[in-house]
């Protein structure tokens, strides 16, 4: 495969994690009021990010990558939510 052709599926890639990030975070709000601090935000990402390391330590790709995305959804609330 050419550079150009993984640098292409890389950023397709990436497309698609962001649209699930998105969807993650959509769906947190749904169930979850907002962020109400940086203390709180602080310990929602920690407890995702705990989990996530569960999860790579357990060999798990497939829930480390659902655990990954929870992450990066609950940085997308403090960064939206916190850090007006």
């Amino acid at each position: 495969m050419t550079k150009a052709k993984r640098e292409v599926l890389r950023r397709k890639a990436a497309r698609k994690a962001l649209r699930l990030v998105a969807e993650e975070y959509e769906k947190a709000r749904k169930k979850h009021r907002p962020m109400a601090g940086a203390h709180e935000g602080y310990a929602v990402l920690l407890e995702e990010l705990d989990e996530l390391w569960d999860e790579i330590k357990s060999d798990n790709p497939g829930r480390a990558k659902k655990e990954a995305i929870q992450v990066a959804a609950m940085a997308l609330a403090f960064i939206a939510e916190v850090c007006q």
